[in-house]
Parts: C-alpha cells; sequence; structure tokens
C-alpha cells in the first residue's frame, strides 16, 4: 500500500478518508487535429459530438497504419 510506504517514509500516521463520489468531476478529451474535444462528461455520459468530428480525422491514420 502507498499509504503504509509515506507512513515510514515520512514517519507520521496516515489517515485515508473514502467518499463515494468523485471530489473532482473526471472528463476524458480526445486530442486531435491540434483540437481537443471532449468524449465523456463529468457525469460519466459518452458526448457523441466529441467524437464525430475526430473520426473524420482518425480514419484516414487507422486505414494507413491497417488496423
Amino acid at each position: 500500500m502507498v499509504s503504509l510506504l509515506f507512513r515510514r517514509t515520512k514517519k507520521k500516521d496516515i489517515y485515508v478518508i473514502y467518499t463515494p463520489k468523485r471530489p473532482v468531476p473526471l472528463e476524458h478529451y480526445l486530442y486531435a487535429g491540434r483540437e481537443m474535444h471532449k468524449i465523456v462528461n463529468a457525469s460519466g455520459g459518452f458526448v457523441s459530438q466529441g467524437f464525430v468530428p475526430d473520426a473524420d480525422f482518425v480514419r484516414p491514420i487507422l486505414k494507413a497504419h491497417q488496423v
């Protein structure tokens, strides 16, 4: 466990606090064509508007690499 390593290194007690909700919402972005497009919003939902334009950008790259 990471907390044990910190405790040994710093020689201080470590308290772990659990919360079911993420304090800072996690969002996912796709960087393509020198632009960032949100593909997953803070509630974990897929954002299709952010992905569709990137599909046109990525398709030729995938075709060139035969993926």
